[in-house]
């Protein structure tokens, strides 16, 4: 699509898949390397801490007070329903965020932009809507890697330490018998739309820069109002899921 349909027009054409290019899908795919690929190392690590610090301590302290049938609700609720979410998500906003800020203002200030619209490429389909789809699709992914890696680390850690650990078994069946049938959805949309709005302010900002000057006030900017948004969605949806 070219400037004859208009900036609206134009983005709506852009999320049609039927109209992305090979060089549009092969933008959405290094999008998604970089975004989601490159930062599991980051997010296991995390999710390890995260384990220690939550799984551990929720098994040995409601054990130790006798409360030792809650550690599957608790565990639920605080890691998998705030936890998961909003630390991927930072992840997101201080990796990728950041750096998207900085590489579309630095091509919009070289002329890239106005290069690839002359070329008859929209620019919007091929750097906007890959770098949006790439953070939404890659979330998920992150936020799963991330309990998997926490619940592993936690379990292990109490299997060292506990005076009676539980198996792996009984400590994910544990879990799973305590998920509520419509946790699914609300866990959906705290790692999604944080996700999306993060990439959307990020794209926004560095295509408001006018100067060089400019470019580490943009990214500053991104990065403050994707926090923001994250921990306003997140409480939103929190909210939403227990009227």
């Amino acid at each position: 699509p070219g400037p004859r349909h208009g900036r609206a027009g134009g983005h709506r054409l852009a999320l049609r898949r039927r109209t992305w290019g090979r060089t549009t899908r092969r933008a959405l795919a290094e999008q998604v390397f970089e975004a989601g690929v490159r930062a599991t190392g980051l997010v296991a690590l995390l999710a390890v801490v995260a384990g220690l610090l939550v799984v551990l301590q929720a098994r040995l302290w409601l054990a130790a007070i006798g409360q030792s049938e809650m550690v599957g609700t608790f565990l639920v609720v605080v890691l998998g329903g705030e936890i998961a979410p909003l630390l991927v998500n930072l992840v997101l906003i201080a990796r990728s965020g950041a750096s998207m800020t900085a590489e579309l203002a630095a091509m919009r200030l070289a002329g890239e932009v106005r290069t690839l619209d002359a070329q008859g490429l929209d620019p919007f389909a091929y750097l906007v809507t890959p770098r949006i789809l790439a953070l939404g699709l890659s979330v998920l992914p992150l936020a799963a890697l991330f309990l998997l890696v926490a619940h592993l680390s936690g379990w292990a850690a109490t299997a060292l330490l506990a005076d009676a650990p539980v198996t792996l078994g009984q400590h994910f069946a544990e879990v799973a018998r305590r998920v509520p049938p419509g946790a699914p959805l609300p866990f959906a949309c705290k790692c999604v739309l944080p996700a999306l709005v993060t990439a959307a302010v990020c794209c926004r900002e560095a295509f408001a820069v006018e100067r060089l000057a400019d470019v580490s006030r943009a990214v500053t900017r991104a990065v403050v109002r994707s926090l923001a948004a994250a921990f306003l969605l997140s409480a939103a949806v929190s909210a939403l899921a227990y009227l």
